[in-house]
């Protein structure tokens, strides 16, 4: 929005000039523009001259009123009783218009963004004679700007700017929705792969548990029949062993007892052995001495 300053600066006389000279032209047909046309623009020119004149009139101000009005409305009734300064009687008079239109004139603002084209805002002070009245209107130029579009999808927000043809503005839409909705995919596919994974991981890690559990299963299973025969070799080594050991303990005593036998034995023998040996001794003797003779 321009500064207050840039308007101060302007020539009131030429200002003033240029709008007598347009309302001429409205009012003689010169201008080529259309009948409303022309009664809204007649209408803006004489506000301003008003304003022109009052505005270099130092009165004491006794009621101020200030009115912000949008470009965008139309028109704004300021006050329903307002009463008519001479000049624009005179003024109005000369253009031959009606009272009607005159009081319709007085009681309302018009905002008309065409006469104030070569400015984005204007600030225009009226001041009646008869019964002070301040009156501010800022008049503001809307710029064309592009309309922004906000759309959301699966969640995620998508801005579009729309541009001046229709076609392209749709078509950019739909591809930039398009790569949207194809990103969304690859990543809700991507999503589901990581889940299969991690899914095919856990089964694998579960497996894994599994088998580990029935290796060490079979492991104790394995060891308690090694243990267990083990202990029957073992046990069965002892019976052997006891066995043997009473076997050899059985022999040693049947071979002590065989011994004492034999003992007794040649202990008996012995007198009968001292006498077949003295008999024997005593047929060689005669052997002998019968060879001798």
């Amino acid at each position: 929005m321009a500064d207050d300053r840039n308007f101060d600066s302007w020539n009131k006389d030429h200002w003033e000039l240029d709008n007598k000279n347009d309302i001429d032209l409205l009012l003689t047909g010169k201008s080529g523009e259309p009948p409303n046309f022309k009664l809204n623009k007649i209408n803006h020119l004489l506000d301003e001259i008003v304003c022109n004149q009052s505005s270099s009139q130092n009165a004491e101000i006794k009621e101020i009123q200030l009115r912000h009005i949008n470009s965008a409305i139309y028109a704004e009734s300021i006050k329903p009783n307002c009463n008519n300064s001479t000049e624009l009687t005179a003024t109005l008079s000369n253009l031959s218009i009606n009272d009607n239109n005159h009081g319709e004139l007085m009681n309302i603002y018009r905002c008309e963004p065409f006469i104030s084209s070569s400015t984005s805002s204007s600030l225009i002070a009226t001041t009646n004679q008869t019964k002070s009245l301040t009156r501010f209107e800022h008049r503001c130029r809307i710029d064309e700007q592009p309309i922004i579009q906000r759309y959301s999808i699966n969640g995620h927000k998508v801005i579009h700017i729309s541009t001046s043809m229709s076609s392209c503005a749709l078509s950019n839409r739909y591809e930039f929705n398009d790569d949207t909705m194809v990103r969304n995919r690859a990543h809700f596919e991507w999503l589901q792969k990581k889940k299969q994974e991690i899914v095919r991981k856990k089964r694998a890690v579960k497996l894994l548990k599994v088998r580990k559990i029935i290796d060490e299963e079979e492991f104790a299973r394995d060891k308690a029949e090694r243990e267990r025969i083990q202990r029957e070799n073992f046990l069965m080594w002892i019976e052997r062993k006891k066995h043997e050991n009473k076997c050899k303990r059985r022999e040693a005593e049947i071979q002590i007892e065989l011994e004492q036998r034999l003992r007794e034995v040649e202990l008996k023998a012995e007198p009968i052995k001292d006498l077949f040996l003295r008999q024997w001794f005593q047929n060689k003797e005669k052997i002998y001495k019968g060879k001798r003779r």
